[in-house]
């Protein structure tokens, strides 16, 4: 039967069960860190809904129109996307009567910024401009400047 004990230069060393152990348990403690850090992070990757009445969406009015909308990234350093969908809808002879601009808004994870999207309302005499955004709990139509209650 062989001896797990070694010999150097005539001295007889001991196995180290200690060492082996001690290597294993920070391997497997490094190994459970990276994956407990990847299910994080592909659990904070998806994009997620913005609310109407989160603190972060702001409407700027000045003399009771909308000028502008400034929505802000939720925590924990969110990135807004938003999808535009334009369309317009024209009169008998051709000429542009409304413009519709709809936003879905969503954010997603960023581990190095937080993002701050703007959307600056347009009036037009000549023709009507409506901005649909479309948020998680609910739908906000913005027509000339007003907030139109569904």
């Amino acid at each position: 039967m062989r001896s797990s004990r070694k010999e150097v230069r005539g001295r007889t060393i001991p196995p180290a069960k200690g060492r082996v152990n001690k290597r294993f348990l920070i391997a497997a403690a490094g190994l459970a860190v990276m994956i407990l850090g990847l299910c994080l992070i592909f659990l904070l990757s998806k994009a997620s809904g913005i609310r109407s009445d989160s603190s972060g969406v702001v409407f700027i009015t000045e003399g009771g129109t909308v000028k502008e909308v400034t929505i802000d990234g939720h925590f924990p350093f969110r990135n807004v996307i938003p999808t535009l969908e334009e369309s317009t809808v024209r009169g008998i002879d051709g000429t542009v009567i409304e413009e519709i601009k709809t936003y879905t808004l969503e954010d997603e994870f960023s581990p190095t910024m937080q993002g701050t999207m703007k959307i600056y309302i347009e009036t037009a005499d000549d023709m009507t401009k409506t901005y649909v955004l479309k948020f998680a709990d609910r739908d906000i139509t913005i027509t000339d400047g007003r907030v139109v209650e569904p």
